[in-house]
């Protein structure tokens, strides 16, 4: 008997204390149903949470109309501010949040210490000339970032530094790889004001500090956009795993609402404008840029291109998924997708569901803030035949060099070596993120007893790449131009370096990107 009040003691004392603990939960549930009995704000079922940050391009998300898209189903929306990745995705994991709103390269660079808690629902937007390189008067193209003592100036932990790995990885800057840390600022006002002042000979930035700096900065121009290096800066919508497990239905319904506000902005674009200006705090003159630079992704976007589920091809986002795990690689970042599988962190099925009933939500053609031709092309896009002189002007715009290797060719013989193969497939895949740009082939020979005989022989060399170029990857052969350089334009010889070593490294092919 003793033992039994002792216990209904003990469960006493425990409920007054969970009822006082309970208090300001009480409060708060009989102020919120107050309000909803003397106002017009609504009580939602459920109200689903996102983490991101400031970016523009998650605009939609943190607007009145995906909002009020939502609440027609009796759902709220809370849009928290996290700019620790690491700490966005640990939401998703340990359930704090429903949604996560980042870039490609950072889940991709966070995912393994938080266990790939998200799959990847849809494509959010892409950088389209939003961020840049823009370089003084001095530095010409992307190769010359490669001299010795380049300074630069960019936002560490941001899409600028992704973008600066990444044209490091494919333009084999390696000069530059060495100085990225000191290179960081803390702002991107720090890395403008840098260029400004000459104190760097390159930033990275992204609009409006862009257009400004090209206005402002005497000589300041761009080195490569986003416009050009696509594919690189892609920002995704991840679902918390569980949730599309226990609730697709509910994932279906925010996706559907996110389309459909990303389509009533498209085809509204002065108040897409304004939207921006207020959530940005900038003037709309200036709004209106930032958007610009952004491809805001519609539901056919997703559905036919970045998720398509055709049998034919990959989804594009595996591709790309790849291309930038690539890149984090080189940069001694490690990647382990779970099976090794891009498609591990894809999940198309919810975009693919609305796709398939699109009520409200037709595509946008042509809407002011949508990529048109100028987009991205596939390997297999069609480019125009070029004029001798037209090619003349276009290879004397040099952007990067692609590769630039030696050659070991059989004596008088075009047969391109295993190695070199090798070597042109390895970078073959990295014209997909440069559809604008066209590519010179230039072959360099070592000399001989005749210039004639050099010229010619390095121009079949050059044809045999392009041909290789067309026939066994896919480029298009109106893309490309051979040109032989003869042995006219030699290396210059290191302290004590042997004529064979010498004769070797004169012997090389080159692959340039060039364009306007």
């Amino acid at each position: 008997m003793k033992k039994a009040i002792s216990a209904l003691l003990i469960l006493t004392t425990l409920a007054m204390v969970g009822w006082g603990l309970s208090r300001s939960w009480r409060d708060a549930r009989r102020n919120a149903d107050l309000f909803a009995r003397t106002s017009d704000s609504r009580v939602y079922k459920r109200t689903v949470t996102f983490r991101g940050d400031d970016w523009l391009g998650y605009l939609v998300l943190r607007s009145p109309r995906f909002a009020r898209a939502l609440a027609d189903h009796d759902i709220g929306v809370r849009w928290e501010m996290e700019p620790d990745f690491e700490k966005r995705f640990a939401g998703l994991r340990d359930g704090q949040c429903d949604f996560v709103a980042a870039t490609l390269d950072s889940y991709l660079a966070n995912g393994n210490a938080t266990g790939w808690p998200g799959a990847i629902t849809w494509v959010i937007d892409e950088s389209f000339g939003g961020d840049a390189i823009l370089a003084g008067e001095n530095v010409k193209s992307l190769d010359d970032l490669n001299q010795a003592g380049m300074r630069g100036a960019f936002v560490g932990l941001s899409p600028s530094e992704f973008l600066l790995r990444s044209e490091i990885s494919h333009f084999h800057l390696d000069r530059l790889r060495g100085g990225l840390e000191k290179s960081r600022v803390d702002s991107i006002d720090t890395a403008y004001n840098a260029l400004r002042e000459k104190r760097v000979d390159f930033a990275v930035l992204w609009e409006p500090a862009v257009t400004r700096a090209k206005s402002e900065i005497p000589g300041a121009h761009v080195l490569i956009d986003t416009r050009e290096a696509q594919g690189l800066i892609i920002d995704i919508a991840l679902a918390r795993r569980q949730l599309i497990d226990s609730d697709p239905a509910l994932v279906q319904i925010v996706t559907h609402a996110y389309f459909e506000a990303v389509h009533d902005y498209l085809t509204h674009p002065a108040e897409f404008t304004d939207a921006a200006a207020h959530d940005s705090g900038k003037a709309n003159a200036d709004a209106d840029t930032m958007l610009r630079g952004v491809r805001f992704d519609t539901l056919t976007d997703n559905t036919q291109e970045w998720l398509s589920d055709s049998r034919d091809h990959d989804a594009r986002l595996a591709t790309s998924v790849n291309q930038i795990r690539a890149v984090l690689r080189d940069h001694q970042q490690r990647i382990d997708l779970p099976n090794d599988d891009p498609n591990s962190i894809l999940f198309r099925g919810i975009v693919q569901a609305v796709g398939k009933q699109p009520a409200g939500i037709a595509d946008v053609s042509g809407g002011a803030m949508k990529r048109t031709d100028a987009g991205a092309r596939p390997l297999g896009q069609y480019y125009p035949p070029l004029t001798p002189t037209q090619w003349d002007a276009l290879a004397a715009q040099v952007r990067g060099t692609l590769l630039d290797e030696p050659v070991i060719f059989p004596p008088g013989q075009t047969e391109i070596p295993d190695d070199f193969q090798a070597a042109i497939r390895d970078a073959v895949p990295r014209l997909a993120n440069y559809p604008t740009f066209r590519v010179v082939v230039e072959a360099h020979v070592s000399p001989g007893d005749s210039p004639e005989t050099d010229r010619a022989l390095s121009e079949a060399r050059a044809l045999e790449v392009k041909r290789f170029l067309a026939s066994e990857c896919g480029v298009p052969e109106d893309r490309v131009l051979a040109r032989g350089k003869g042995s006219s334009e030699q290396p210059q010889r290191y302290p004590g370096e042997t004529d064979t070593s010498w004769t070797r490294r004169a012997r090389r092919a080159r692959i340039i990107l060039v364009g306007q």
